[in-house]
């Protein structure tokens, strides 16, 4: 995700500008975090410098919010290799989720049920 900053001095507008600027802020910038979103992350060795691996991110937006997100972790061949997904629709700040690794058959996660989150493994 890439990040900005907008910098209004007081001094140069007019209130009547400022409400402008306000709208036009909600108009262009605000659509940008409530679409779905794609992006990919690289993992290289500290030492080589070499590609280990690739996480293919997916965000999905519902009301204003990240509801879902799935993380794709592909090798140096573009094979998957594991896959994590989240939930949020249960609690904004504390995701139910699952990783799932292909190559060990590993699983663990964070599940809600009876009113608590319970962490797992396999």
């Amino acid at each position: 995700m890439s990040d900005f900053v907008i910098k209004i001095q007081k001094s140069k507008f007019s209130r009547f500008y400022m409400k402008r600027m306000g709208i036009l802020f909600y108009m262009i910038v605000l659509p940008v975090f409530t679409q779905d979103r794609t992006f990919v992350g690289y993992a290289y060795d500290n030492q080589s410098g070499k590609l280990i691996y690739m996480e293919n991110y997916y965000l999905y937006y519902k009301d204003n919010r990240i509801f879902k997100q799935e993380i794709v972790y592909k090798d140096t061949n573009n094979k998957i290799i594991a896959k994590k997904v989240l939930d949020f629709s249960k609690n904004n700040q504390i995701p139910v989720f699952e990783l799932q690794d292909f190559r060990s058959g590993y699983i663990e996660g964070c599940r809600y049920l009876n009113e608590q989150f319970q962490l797992y493994y396999k």
